[in-house]
């Protein structure tokens, strides 16, 4: 090779090293432009975030729900730690006040809630009442005793009560969770305006907010379907048509934006809110070996009360 062609090759060879140069430069610049169009305008899109979260709702291993509601007269402050899939069970904390008059009374409770029955007790009963000798009202006999009630028959119960929220929860297989997210979609169960939602940071985190309206009777036959599909049959008694013509139910709604999940459920024109944390997290409560029924529990606390 005489000198002309040596200074052709190395030409042509630095020409092709400038070629795959811009050739790769611009491969990862395009697949970096593409993830940044993604991420920006679908995966943070308000509409996908939305029903995202109402999805990721339908296959949950655990999470903690924390419910305040009530006025001066009347205050719960309740804590439901919930665990689906392998256990289903429900661990509930209650602390409750009412006053009424010169009458104040604080009770703390704890209930269990499985598929099959509640268990419940009261932890702490504090009032001013007095019997009618003037003596103060001894709660003994009931604190601390368990009662159990089953879920039989029943068309409500501590785990139907924390699974069937604004939007339920459940632990379904893919196709399950496609049956419900399309009969809720179909359905027009949730009423969105997707052009007004409130996007802000919390923490470092970013939050979008929503106002949904839920439709009673289109509400009442998703729940149907979740309480079918998870064998629970509590509801089946339960009829939409009852409920056609009732008034939407307003909601306040907050969304953890990157992590698809609800952050706040808040009821509009209602005191009720309800936070959500510790998803994933599990819990296996010992359920209550020496129980009574939960009517025996109420007539002792009646006649308690009464000052019997």
């Amino acid at each position: 090779m005489d000198m002309l062609d040596e200074y052709l090759e190395r030409l042509l060879a630095g020409g092709r090293a400038r070629f795959y140069g811009i050739t790769v430069g611009g491969g990862t610049a395009l697949l970096v432009l593409t993830g940044w169009l993604w991420w920006h305008y679908s995966y943070l899109n308000p509409q996908t975030v939305f029903w995202a979260a109402v999805n990721n709702n339908l296959v949950v291993s655990g999470v903690t729900k924390h419910t305040v509601s009530g006025n001066a007269n009347a205050k719960l402050d309740q804590y439901d730690q919930l665990s689906l899939g392998a256990h289903n069970v429900v661990k509930t904390t209650t602390l409750s006040s009412q006053q009424g008059g010169d009458q104040k009374i604080k009770v703390a409770s704890e209930t269990i809630g499985t598929p099959e029955a509640s268990f419940s007790r009261y932890t702490s009963i504090e009032t001013n009442q007095r019997t009618p000798s003037g003596q103060p009202l001894n709660f003994k006999p009931v604190v601390g005793q368990w009662s159990k009630q089953s879920t039989a028959n029943a068309t409500s119960g501590v785990f139907a009560d924390a699974i069937f929220d604004a939007f339920p929860f459940a632990n379904f297989s893919a196709s399950q969770r496609e049956q419900v997210m399309n009969s809720i979609k179909n359905d027009k169960v949730y009423d969105v305006d997707f052009t007004k939602v409130a996007k802000n940071r919390q923490d470092g985190r970013l939050y979008y907010g929503y106002v949904a309206s839920i439709a009673p009777d289109k509400y009442i036959q998703l729940i149907k379907q979740v309480d079918n599909l998870m064998g629970l049959n509590q509801l089946k008694n339960l009829d939409p048509v009852k409920y056609q013509g009732a008034q939407p139910i307003k909601l306040g709604v907050k969304i953890d934006a990157i992590g698809h999940q609800f952050a706040t459920v808040t009821y509009i024109g209602n005191s009720r809110q309800i936070d959500y944390a510790e998803w994933g997290a599990q819990i296996i409560p010992d359920i209550p070996i020496k129980t009574i029924t939960q009517a025996d529990l109420q007539n002792k606390l009646s006649s308690i009360l009464n000052g019997q």
